[in-house]
């Protein structure tokens, strides 16, 4: 009866959302996937520190693309200084051996999030408000000391432009399964991506006609929304580590990857609905108490679920479409 209720909000949520007809495609003419809010593209952020990373060789089983760069890599910089190797060898160790029990895939999954992290090279700067970061993403933080020197003194700088346009070729092949992929999803949705979120942002001003007051003020602000996919030589095969930041969503992926049949579809729905959630949780109002008390029950065997009664609703919808099962780590 539980599940019936929940599913009946669901459908009050969706009823609304999905009324927008989805982009129609001219068979002539490719797919320009800026359309659907995709882009497909390296992150030069997590080239360092994914390199930084395998300076400690780690041991974590690639793709047969990756191994390919990985011998490349070492061989291109085997003169990284031994001392800068050691240190990198030693922050590896010591977290692996914090956590004992976590897969390759999941010890990663920290790591990528530091990258998301950093301000761009050279300078990979730390976060402004380094207090607010995940507990997880704070474990690694001091790991871009060991990037910033890894940058400055492996000669990967020299480098780089080379290994982006290696991994942005290994991007350009997922174009086509990410076509697929956007078409698929949003002919399900019978939707359109909603690629701006205007935002009310309240403001006081003093009140021209009584210096003594002050008047609130709301007004629009338009922020883009995207979906970056990140093709990742280094990333542990089968795994896929999505996050999230602000508006901007972030799906890594291994070369090779399918990304119609992949877990990077969930990841893709969920960037599909939360500006949905947004829009409508004022719908959802009504019925808070009911879901929370559905949540409450279910985090006592399942305590990874969110508490977070609209992102609940929201992760619910997107797990509706099933794709094939793969390693994918939210990481916020």
């Amino acid at each position: 009866m539980k599940k019936v209720f929940l599913f009946f909000l669901i459908a009050i949520f969706i009823q609304n959302a999905f009324a927008q007809t989805p982009p129609a495609q001219s068979s002539s003419r490719p797919i320009d996937l800026m359309q659907y809010g995709i882009k497909i593209e390296p992150d030069q952020r997590l080239i360092l520190v994914m390199a930084t990373l395998d300076a400690a060789e780690p041991g974590t089983a690639l793709t047969l693309t990756g191994e390919d760069f990985r011998k490349r890599l070492r061989g291109d910089l085997q003169n990284v200084p031994e001392d800068l190797r050691q240190k990198i060898k030693m922050f590896v160790d010591r977290y692996k051996k914090k956590y004992p029990n976590k897969k390759p895939g999941e010890l990663t999954a920290s790591f990528v999030s530091l990258a998301y992290a950093l301000g761009p090279a050279p300078d990979l700067a730390y976060p402004a408000k380094s207090t607010e970061l995940p507990p997880d993403l704070l474990e690694v933080l001091d790991f871009a000391t060991l990037v910033r020197e890894y940058y400055r003194r492996s000669g990967i700088e020299a480098k780089l432009p080379e290994y982006v346009k290696l991994y942005q070729a290994e991007g350009d092949k997922m174009r086509a399964s990410g076509a697929e992929m956007g078409q698929d999803l949003l002919g399900y949705l019978h939707t359109r991506p909603e690629l701006e979120y205007v935002e009310k942002i309240r403001t006081e001003e003093q009140d021209p006609k009584n210096k003594n007051k002050t008047i609130q003020k709301v007004s629009p602000r338009a922020t883009e929304r995207r979906f970056f996919i990140i093709p990742e030589l280094l990333a542990p095969a089968n795994t896929i580590n999505f996050q999230n930041v602000r508006d901007d969503y972030y799906a890594v992926v291994p070369p090779g990857t399918n990304l119609s049949t992949s877990e990077v579809r969930r990841a893709y729905l969920q960037f599909l609905v939360d500006p949905l959630v947004l829009r409508t949780a004022k719908d959802l109002l009504p019925f808070r108490d009911g879901i929370k008390q559905l949540l409450d029950e279910r985090r006592k065997t399942h305590p990874d679920i969110s508490p977070d009664v609209f992102l609940a609703v929201s992760l619910r919808w997107s797990r509706r479409s099933k794709p094939k099962k793969s390693n994918i780590k939210k990481l916020r």
